[in-house]
């Protein structure tokens, strides 16, 4: 908090030491609410990521089911549309 300063009327009050006194004290102040909040806003952020990941690997697992439910029925009816054009082409013998 280097731009911040006493103002003359209060400086003449509380004296030089008063006034480097209360402008340590806001910075302290003022950093310990920059570390809380920094804290709290980690927090959140951790919450939210273990959510969305736990979001996206239940997605991506329904989907990865979907996707091989497809292509095995795809398979099942290639192979069955293969046995009926060998059943036709082939000689009955």
């Amino acid at each position: 908090m280097d731009n911040v300063a006493v103002p003359a009327p209060v400086r003449i009050k509380l004296g030089e030491a008063g006034s480097e006194g209360l402008l340590t004290m806001f910075s302290d102040a003022h950093l310990l609410a920059i570390e809380s909040f920094e804290r709290r806003l980690d927090q959140c952020f951790d919450q939210n990521r273990a959510l969305l990941t736990e979001r996206f690997e239940r997605r991506l697992a329904e989907q990865a089911s979907s996707l091989l439910k497809w292509s095995f029925l795809f398979w099942i009816s290639q192979l069955a549309a293969i046995a009926g054009m060998l059943s036709v082409l082939l000689p009955r013998g």
